[in-house]
């Protein structure tokens, strides 16, 4: 097997191109967000922190683009036995989102039997890129 060396103009060719893929690689890694989203959760009006009953909390990141057909589930995470608000949530997914749909974030708290007993009433909507969305909740 023979060996080359590279003389300098290779080698700054070779480095160019290094350099201009790993852009390229940063530039389309950061394309249509990310794939995690933050928020805090709180009791609607409350500026202080809120006593409720022990509660078992469903978070959601949704597709809400269709119009005419039910929102598709990106992500959803659990929190169990949630006694106090504010609640910071986490959301994790695989995929970016893309900027021709339409995304919402929300959460549904439930008592010990299992009844709805907090719910956001109003469309907390997530864009692509978002890092955080802070929202409220309102007793059912």
């Amino acid at each position: 097997m023979r060996s080359e060396r590279l003389g300098p103009r290779r080698l700054a060719l070779l480095s160019a191109c290094l350099l201009g893929l790993a852009a390229l690689m940063l530039v389309v890694s950061g394309c249509g967000g990310g794939t995690s989203l933050r928020g805090e959760i709180t009791l609607e009006g409350a500026d202080e922190l809120s006593h409720i009953p022990s509660s078992r909390v469903v978070v959601q990141l949704r597709d809400v683009s269709l119009a005419d057909a039910s929102s598709i589930e990106i992500a959803s995470r659990e929190y169990d036995n949630v006694t106090t608000l504010p609640l910071e949530y986490e959301l994790e997914w695989d995929e970016p989102l893309s900027d021709r749909n339409e995304y919402s974030v929300g959460a549904r708290f439930y008592d010990s039997d299992g009844a709805l007993i907090f719910i956001n009433d109003t469309t907390f909507t997530v864009e692509p890129g978002d890092r955080r969305v802070d929202f409220y909740v309102i007793p059912v």
